[in-house]
This record gives structure tokens, C-alpha cells and sequence, in this order.
């Protein structure tokens, strides 16, 4: 699969996750249970293949170092969201504090994805 695919892709899989986010919270508390899943499901599955790409890319790309801080940022980030993404669906915390983590992280994530994809394919 050539680059601008895998851009476009992983992309796709990011608004996904997004969509399926906004919708959950539009829907309010408690949280339908199918769209929760998808939107749990969805962002896994964007996460292993954004892994996949970007780890496939490291022998290709000379800035190694930089990759590799933004991957550890994304992981980061990535587990920022998970662990507010479950503490929202339990219940604990404050909602509107666990909510905004959340949101942080994910435009965090986004912006991290973006440096990274920009990076791999330019350099």
C-alpha cells in the first residue's frame, strides 16, 4: 500500500473514531451499549494500524529520533484516552473533568498522528 493511502486510511479511521465519539456524547448518559462498542472497537482497530504503519515506516525515515518521541507522545495519548474513555463510562470522576482529558488527548493524538504522517512522508 503506497503512502497516500495509508494517510488517507488512517485518516478515515481517525474521524471515525471521532464520529462514533461525538455521537456517543450526543447521546448521553447512560451510554448506548452497541455504540460504545463501535467506538471502543473503531479506536483499537486505529490504533494497531497506525502502530503498524508507523512502525513499518521507522526504517524508512531518517529522523528515527523524532519518530520515535512522537510515537511515545501518541502512546501517550492513547492511553490518556483510553483510561478517560473508561472512567467516563463507569462513572467515576468528574464527568466534565474526565471529559475534557479526553478531549485534550484526542486533539493531542490528532495533532501528534499528523506531525508523524508528515514526517514519515516527507522525509
Amino acid at each position: 500500500m503506497d503512502t497516500i493511502h495509508k494517510i488517507i486510511s488512517s485518516g478515515a479511521l481517525f474521524l471515525l473514531v471521532i464520529a462514533s465519539g461525538i455521537w456517543l456524547s450526543n447521546i448521553g448518559r447512560p451510554y448506548n451499549a452497541l455504540i460504545f462498542n463501535v467506538h471502543k472497537l473503531i479506536a483499537l482497530a486505529a490504533v494497531i494500524y497506525i502502530a503498524v504503519i508507523v512502525y513499518g515506516q521507522l526504517r524508512n525515515v531518517e529522523m528515527k529520533a523524532l519518530l520515535i518521541a512522537l510515537a511515545v507522545g501518541a502512546i501517550i495519548a492513547v492511553l490518556m484516552l483510553f483510561i478517560s474513555g473508561a472512567l467516563m463510562s463507569l462513572g467515576i470522576g468528574s464527568h466534565k473533568a474526565v471529559w475534557l482529558i479526553h478531549t485534550l488527548a484526542a486533539v493531542i493524538a490528532a495533532l501528534i498522528l499528523g506531525a508523524s504522517l508528515y514526517f514519515i512522508t516527507t522525509h
